[in-house]
C-alpha cells in the first residue's frame, strides 16, 4: 500500500504541472480569422492520441498485469510554452512546427508488489502528420472557400464603420448579433437591417451565402459558420498520420561493475504505425498499421545480450462512436490482428511464428480521461487482458487565452 501511495503521489505532481485546460484560440497570420489550435485536438479520437500527442498525456499503463507502468508524453514546443508563455504566438507555432510532431515519452516501471523493476524512455516523430489543419494551407483555402460568411464579416463592419454617425445605434447592434449572439436568426431582424445585409452579399456575389438564406430564414450565421468549420475540423481527422517511434527499457543489473549505474539495456523497441480514415461511413472507422521489431535479452543467458528478436505486424480498424452533440468520440472499439515472426534463434518447443487476435475497447470517462481495456487471444486460445486510463491535457489552452488577451 505504501508503494502505491507513493505511485499516486507522483502522478498528482504531474497532473498539478499539466493541468490548465480552458478553450482558446490562436490568431493567425494566414487572414482567416481565429483558428482555433485546440479545436482538431478535442475532436481526436482516443486511438489517435495514444499513437501521437499534441500537447501532454499521463497514463497508467496494464494496471492489471504483473508490470505495471506510469507514463508521460509530451511533445517538445508544449514543454517550450509551459515555461515561457511569450512563444504561445501565431509564428511560432508554425515556426516550430518540426517539434510539435516530435513526442517524447518516459515510463516508470512497477511489479505487482508495487516494487520499482526499472524505467523506459523513447521518441516518437510523425513523417507524415496531415491531421494538423493548424498549418495546413489547404485547410485554410477549404475554410475560405467553403462559405462567405469571414468575407461578409469583413464587408458588414465596413459598411458599419462608413455610416457610423448616420445608422441608428439599434441598428448597428442588430447586425452584430448576427454574428455574435446564437441566438439571433436572419429572419427575426428588422426589415432594414436584412436590406443592408442582402445588399452587401447582392454586391459582391456571394452567392453561397444568398443561396443559405433562400433554403432557411432562419439562418443564424454564427451558428452556420461554427457548424461547418467544426465539420471541416472532423474531415482533416480522418487524414494520413505515419509515425516512426524508438524506446528502450532499462532495469537493474546486479551483475555490473561496481561504481556503475548498475541499470542496462534489456529491450528495444522500433516501430512504425499509420493510421488513416478514407472512407465516409456512418460509424467513422479508420485503419491503423503497426509494424515493429523487439531487440531483447535472451533469457538463456545471465547477462544482458540483446539477441532475441521478434518482427510483428499488426493491420486493425479502429471504429469510433462520437457525440452528436458535440462531435467528441465517446466510444471506441478497435479490432486487430498480430503476426510474430521470431527472426533470432527459437527457444526449445517454439515455433518460428504464432499470433493473436485482439480487441480493444476505450471509454471516454469525463472530458479527456480514456480508460482502454485490451484482450488478446493466442494460437492456443488463451484470453489475456490489460486494463490502463490514460489523462490527456491540453495545457497549451489556458496559455494561449492569456497570450491572446
Amino acid at each position: 500500500m505504501k508503494k502505491l501511495t507513493q505511485l499516486f503521489f507522483i502522478f498528482s505532481i504531474v497532473t498539478n504541472i499539466c493541468l490548465a485546460q480552458s478553450s482558446s484560440t490562436l490568431d493567425s497570420s494566414s487572414g482567416v480569422s481565429k483558428i482555433n489550435v485546440l479545436t482538431a485536438d478535442s475532436l481526436a479520437s482516443g486511438n489517435y492520441k495514444d499513437v501521437f500527442s499534441s500537447f501532454f498525456q499521463l497514463a497508467f499503463n496494464d494496471l492489471s498485469g504483473p508490470q505495471k507502468a506510469l507514463a508521460f508524453t509530451s511533445n517538445p514546443y508544449a514543454i517550450m510554452v509551459k515555461a515561457n508563455p511569450s512563444l504561445a504566438v501565431d509564428t511560432n507555432y508554425v515556426k516550430y512546427k518540426h517539434l510539435r510532431n516530435l513526442n517524447f515519452n518516459v515510463q516508470v516501471l512497477v511489479d505487482s508488489a508495487y516494487h520499482l523493476t526499472g524505467f523506459s524512455a523513447g521518441i516518437k516523430y510523425a513523417l507524415i502528420n496531415s491531421r494538423d489543419n493548424t498549418v495546413s494551407k489547404d485547410f485554410i483555402t477549404r475554410v475560405i472557400k467553403q462559405t462567405d460568411f469571414d468575407t461578409l464579416t469583413v464587408l458588414v463592419r465596413s459598411v458599419l464603420r462608413h455610416y457610423s454617425r448616420s445608422i441608428d445605434s439599434e441598428l448597428v447592434l442588430a447586425i452584430n448579433h448576427q454574428f455574435k449572439d446564437d441566438s439571433s436568426t436572419f429572419s427575426s431582424l428588422s426589415s432594414d437591417v436584412r436590406n443592408i445585409i442582402d445588399s452587401i452579399i447582392d454586391a459582391n456575389h456571394l452567392t453561397r451565402l444568398k443561396n443559405l438564406i433562400e433554403q432557411n430564414p432562419n439562418v443564424n450565421f454564427r451558428q452556420e459558420n461554427n457548424r461547418q468549420y467544426q465539420a471541416l475540423v472532423a474531415e482533416w481527422q480522418k487524414k494520413p498520420l505515419w509515425t516512426i517511434a524508438a524506446n528502450t527499457t532499462f532495469s537493474p543489473n546486479p551483475s555490473a561493475p561496481t561504481g556503475s549505474n548498475r541499470l542496462s539495456s534489456n529491450n528495444v523497441y522500433l516501430s512504425t504505425e499509420f493510421l488513416w480514415a478514407p472512407f465516409k461511413t456512418r460509424i467513422n472507422c479508420e485503419f491503423d498499421v503497426i509494424v515493429s521489431d523487439t531487440i531483447s535479452n535472451d533469457v538463456n543467458s545471465t547477462q544482458p545480450n540483446l539477441l532475441r528478436n521478434v518482427a510483428s505486424i499488426e493491420p486493425g480498424i479502429n471504429f469510433t462512436f462520437k457525440s452528436k452533440n458535440n462531435g467528441k468520440s465517446i466510444f471506441e472499439f478497435k479490432l486487430s490482428g498480430t503476426y510474430y515472426s521470431v527472426t533470432s534463434k527459437q527457444y526449445p518447443s517454439q515455433t518460428s511464428d504464432s499470433s493473436t487476435l485482439n480487441a480493444t475497447i476505450r471509454l471516454r470517462i469525463i472530458d479527456d480521461i480514456w480508460a482502454p481495456l485490451t484482450f488478446k487471444m493466442d494460437n492456443n486460445g488463451h484470453v489475456y487482458g490489460s486494463l490502463g486510463v490514460k489523462f490527456n491535457f491540453s495545457t497549451l489552452a489556458g496559455i494561449l487565452q492569456r497570450s491572446n488577451n
